[in-house]
């Protein structure tokens, strides 16, 4: 829990593709398919339960940012607390820096050719892998690296 007197800073980075309830990409992550507006829906509820549950604790600074390359958060549904990053283009470091106290990840998807993974995909569907140094990463190692680098420790992430 955090301290009373305290400014806490949270920044919540967000994906689509790995909200409870989407079950495919075609139907539920283009503006072209039939379930796009209830997606997002989801995914800006699962940010606000994020976001309920770390004001209980005592935070009170809200980044989030959407990290869905076609747009994933209903800015009309998103809790009033939080500020809202989005629109493209939007590249590394997505709004990271020394300022924020912890991250969250919302809504993440497997990495490209995860086995049994959902929706497995690294920045697009036509990446098979991507490394750095040697280590394969997804989009979730990759943003868990941006916080990294900026002392930022990452304290969920939903799912996997």
């Amino acid at each position: 829990m955090f301290t009373e007197m305290m400014r806490v800073k949270i920044y919540i980075m967000t994906d689509l593709e790995g909200v409870a309830g989407v079950i495919n990409f075609d139907d539920y992550c283009t503006p072209e398919g039939r379930y796009y507006e209830i997606a997002r829906d989801l995914l800006t509820k699962e940010a606000n339960a994020a976001i309920e549950g770390l004001l209980e604790a005592g935070a009170d600074d809200f980044l989030v940012v959407d990290g869905h390359g076609h747009g994933g958060i209903n800015p009309l549904l998103l809790h009033p607390s939080a500020k809202l990053l989005a629109g493209r283009p939007l590249g590394y470091p997505f709004g990271y820096d020394r300022s924020f106290d912890a991250a969250i990840i919302i809504g993440q998807h497997a990495k490209s050719n995860t086995d049994g993974g959902h929706l497995c995909h690294t920045g697009s569907f036509e990446v098979e892998d991507l490394s750095i140094n040697g280590l394969s990463l997804g989009e979730l190692g990759c943003n868990m690296l941006v916080a990294a680098y900026f002392d930022v420790l990452t304290i969920m992430v939903s799912p996997p």
